[in-house]
């Protein structure tokens, strides 16, 4: 899937690269990460408290309910110990 228009400095190194085997790709792949810094650590905390505002940006009424909390967990664990737990059913039935 192509998103971006490719540089042609880009593609004088694709040229070169394209016929290597996968597992070389990437190698190169993490070197070139690497290279600019990207981190594959997530920093847990801060997901979920990005999560949690997004969650609760799209509360509506209760976002500024004094229990949002309560809301935002229920929401968050709405599923727990039991994914999938409904049967969906075709429409041709």
């Amino acid at each position: 899937m192509m998103t971006k228009t490719i540089s042609p400095a880009s593609l004088q190194y694709w040229g070169m690269l394209r016929g290597l085997n996968d597992n070389v790709k990437r190698e190169l792949v993490v070197l070139l990460v690497n290279s600019i810094g990207v981190s594959g650590n997530v920093d847990e905390e801060a997901d979920e408290i990005q999560r949690k505002q997004k969650l609760m940006s799209m509360a509506g009424c209760w976002a500024d309910a004094p229990d949002g909390d309560e809301y935002y967990e229920m929401m968050r664990h709405r599923n727990d110990g039991r994914p999938a737990n409904r049967e969906v059913r075709s429409f041709d039935e």
